[in-house]
């Protein structure tokens, strides 16, 4: 018997009045065992991986930011190691100046005022100078070295 003259033999006989498609909708059809299952472990694999995802996404994120600290901390390490330095160049120069100053007092205390010659006074500038020009390199050399340390 097929479906029509199945459902025309209910329609008649038992004076129920549901059409095919009622009638297939009402039905379930039970899936077989092994396809259920295996939607299941679909089902449970796709989660898994959705989670192991996010982890390494979470993962990932966490180990930037440590990253990012680290970076930031080295920075900031080599940006005080700097300014120490630099303060204690400062520090070491202004003892010097005072030094030479108070050494410069006392010589001229101790010797009679004398005047240069001509070409010792070229020779004194010279001097003085190239005294400069070392200074201001020494200063150069230390900021070089101190910003390619931070980029370190």
């Amino acid at each position: 018997m097929d479906v029509a003259t199945f459902c025309e033999y209910i329609q008649v006989h038992c004076e129920v009045e549901p059409t095919l498609k009622e009638f297939y909708s009402n039905t379930r059809v039970e899936e077989p065992e092994h396809i259920r299952r295996q939607r299941i472990t679909k089902k449970q694999l796709q989660h898994q991986q959705n989670q192991d995802q996010w982890w390494n996404r979470e993962q990932r994120s966490q180990n930037e930011q440590i990253h990012e600290r680290h970076i930031q901390q080295k920075q900031w390490e080599a940006r005080s190691q700097q300014q120490t330095q630099q303060q204690a160049l400062r520090h070491r120069l202004e003892l010097q100046d005072m030094s030479a100053r108070h050494e410069r007092q006392n010589r001229r205390q101790q010797q009679p005022p004398q005047q240069l010659q001509p070409h010792q006074r070229d020779e004194r500038q010279q001097q003085i100078g190239q005294q400069q020009l070392e200074h201001e390199q020494l200063h150069l050399e230390q900021g070089y070295e101190a910003s390619h340390e931070i980029e370190r």
